[in-house]
C-alpha cells in the first residue's frame, strides 16, 4: 500500500466532502474548548499547590501586651528550631498596610487604629516537613512566652487537596466525554460520504483492493478532522487567554497569589494528538458495514 497514494485519495476525499466536514470540525472545536478550558484549571491548580509546598509558611501571632525583649528573644528561638526555613517580622502597621492592599476597603483600612492588626512572625517551612511535623512544630511553638496563636492552615490546604483531586476527575471524566463525542460525530460523518462512495467502494473490491487500502484514506480523514478540532479550539482558547490575561493574571494574583500561565506545550500537544488518534479510530470502525460486499 502507497502512503502517498493513501495521503492523495484522502485529500480528495476531503475536498469532496468539504462542506460536511467543516460542519464536524467546528462543533469538535467546542468540545476540545472545554476540555482545554478544564485542563487549564486543572494544570493552574497543581502550580498553585506546588507553590505553596515550596514557599509553606506558618503564621504566628503574638500577644497585644509583648515587650520588644520579648520579641528579641522569641526571634533568636524560632530561628533555632530545624524546621524553619527562615521568618520575617510582621509589625502591626505592616499588617495593616498589607491587609489594605488586596481587599475592598484600600485606604480606608488604613485608617483603622494600629491595634486592630496583631504582631506576627511569618514562617518559612522546609518543603520536607510533613503534616505531622508541622503540628507539633506548632505546639513546640504556641508554648512559648507571648504567643497568641498559631496558623498552619491546616483547614485551607485540606480544601485545596480536594479541590485539586475533584478538578482532575472532572478533567479526567471530561477527556473520556469528548473522545466518545468525537468518536460518535466524527465516525457518523465518516459513514455519510462513505455512502456517497459505496460505488466506488464496490468497484475497488471487485478490483481485488484490501480492506486495509479501502479503508486507510477514511482513517485519514478522520485523523484530519479530530487533529484540526483540537488544533482550532487550542488556538481559539490561547487568542482569547492573551485577550484576557492582564485582568486575568491580576484577579488570580489577588485571589490566590499565583500567576496563571497557559497550558503547557506538553498539554497542548497531547490534546491535537489525542484528538487525531480519536479521529482516525472513528474513521476506521465507521466502514465495517462498507467493507461485507
Amino acid at each position: 500500500m502507497n502512503i502517498l497514494s493513501v495521503f492523495a485519495t484522502a485529500k480528495r476525499g476531503l475536498r469532496r466532502n468539504l462542506p460536511e466536514y467543516l460542519v464536524t470540525i467546528a462543533g469538535l472545536v467546542i468540545a476540545f474548548l472545554c476540555l482545554a478550558v478544564a485542563l487549564w484549571f486543572a494544570d493552574n491548580l497543581d502550580k498553585l499547590a506546588e507553590v505553596w509546598r515550596d514557599n509553606r509558611r506558618v503564621s504566628v501571632y503574638l500577644r497585644e501586651d509583648i515587650k520588644p525583649e520579648q520579641v528579641a528573644a522569641l526571634r533568636l528561638t524560632l530561628t533555632a528550631l530545624p524546621d524553619i526555613r527562615s521568618l520575617e517580622y510582621i509589625t502591626p502597621a505592616k499588617a495593616k498596610s498589607a491587609f489594605a492592599g488586596p481587599t475592598a476597603l484600600g485606604t480606608d483600612a488604613l485608617s483603622l487604629p494600629d491595634e486592630f492588626f496583631p504582631a506576627s512572625f511569618e514562617l518559612a517551612i522546609h518543603r520536607n516537613v510533613g503534616e505531622a511535623r508541622l503540628e507539633k512544630l506548632a505546639v513546640t511553638v504556641h508554648k512559648l512566652d507571648g504567643i497568641e496563636q498559631v496558623e498552619i492552615y491546616r483547614d485551607w490546604f485540606k480544601q485545596l487537596s480536594s479541590l485539586i483531586t475533584a478538578s482532575r476527575w472532572a478533567a479526567g471524566l471530561l477527556s473520556v466525554l469528548v473522545a466518545l463525542c468525537v468518536l460518535a460525530v466524527i465516525s457518523h460523518t465518516v459513514r455519510l460520504t462513505a455512502h456517497e462512495r459505496r460505488a466506488q467502494i464496490e468497484v475497488l473490491k471487485l478490483c481485488g483492493a484490501t480492506d486495509r487500502f479501502i479503508t486507510a484514506p477514511f482513517v485519514v480523514e478522520g485523523a484530519a478532522q479530530g487533529l484540526l478540532s483540537a488544533f482550532f479550539a487550542i488556538l481559539l482558547f490561547f487568542i482569547g487567554y492573551a485577550l484576557f490575561q492582564p485582568s486575568l493574571a491580576s484577579a488570580m494574583t489577588v485571589l490566590i497569589g499565583i500567576n496563571p500561565t497557559f497550558l503547557t506545550p506538553l498539554t497542548s500537544l497531547a490534546v491535537v494528538v489525542g484528538g487525531g488518534l480519536v479521529g482516525g479510530l472513528s474513521g476506521l470502525i465507521s466502514l465495517r458495514r462498507y467493507l461485507d460486499i
